[in-house]
């Protein structure tokens, strides 16, 4: 039996939620459908789908299987419409995790966008602050700050972020605006865990004199938003970057300080694994969401 065969009626039973279905959608006999799944089962040496009341149900094994297929099926027909000239429009899936804070402002408007001129592009997205394995979970990319250096994945810097200090206006009423990074020490932080934990805020004055600050930490967490709800609460401080805590500060409840000195030097990257080429409709993506930030951060790559 043609080994695509099997895999594209896999599919289609599963999309289709039973073989009857599948049978009807591709115009076969149900006897050929339930002949070709046995047979792919059979290969394989593993149970892909059970039958329920409801129809066709997914095993683990089947669930793993029909993801990595779907990527293959779309790869494949892709690959055969762009060397017959016909690659119009793009098609599959795309898989891609973002960090929280960048989600819903800055990479959902992208997307809405451009699925709205790909609609045969799907997508799968991950949003959280998590590391996630893009190689082990099949993701196609990622959006990080300061991508990675893991040697299986390859990384794209998109722009510079900048990071501001700030706090409440009552806070620093109480505090004292600080003139230098050493008033800050003592001063309650709202801090963001990092994989090297949370001890210390660097700061560079423009004669380039590092000040490393230990931090007396009030809250510490994985989200952005939190420190600056806290922030705005008159909690502590905050040193986050400025698209996280921008509209906080345009609006007054928090109110920046020591702007003249320079904190992290970070970018924001594009991380994909290296162990496949990227897809046509993930390089279409990537070179809109590319001129999308670009045109929102200005050129800040260097």
């Amino acid at each position: 039996m043609n080994r695509l065969a099997e895999i594209e009626t896999f599919i289609a039973v599963v999309q289709a939620g039973s073989q009857l279905a599948a049978a009807q959608h591709l115009n076969i006999a149900v006897s050929a459908i339930n002949r070709r799944i046995h047979d792919l089962e059979a290969r394989l040496g593993v149970e892909l789908t059970y039958r329920t009341q409801q129809g066709t149900t997914l095993t683990h094994y089947g669930q793993t299987y029909y993801d990595r297929c779907l990527r293959v099926v779309a790869d494949l027909n892709e690959a055969d419409a762009m060397i017959a000239g016909e690659m119009h429009q793009s098609s599959g899936l795309i898989r891609i995790a973002v960090p929280q804070a960048l989600s819903a402002e800055y990479i959902a408007p992208v997307m809405n966008k451009f699925a709205a001129a790909n609609p045969d592009i799907h997508f799968e997205i991950d949003v959280s602050d998590r590391q996630i394995d893009l190689v082990d979970e099949q993701y196609d990319l990622a959006i990080r700050i300061d991508g990675t250096e893991k040697p299986e994945l390859e990384e794209e810097a998109l722009f510079k972020v900048r990071y501001r200090l700030c706090a409440s206006p009552e806070f620093w009423r109480t505090n004292g605006l600080p003139k230098s990074p050493n008033d800050l020490i003592g001063l309650p932080a709202l801090a963001y865990r990092t994989g090297n934990g949370t001890k210390l805020w660097s700061f560079r004055n423009s004669g380039g004199k590092l000040f490393k600050i230990p931090l007396t930490t009030r809250y510490v967490t994985n989200n952005g938003g939190y420190i600056i709800e806290a922030a705005k609460a008159g909690l502590g401080m905050a040193l986050e970057p400025e698209f996280v805590c921008g509209k906080a500060l345009e609006g007054g409840a928090l109110v920046p300080a020591l702007d003249d000195y320079q904190s992290y030097t970070r970018f924001a990257k594009i991380v994909r694994p290296n162990n496949r080429p990227p897809s046509l409709r993930v390089q279409r993506f990537v070179e809109v969401l590319r001129a999308d930030l670009s045109q929102k951060f200005g050129d800040t790559l260097a």
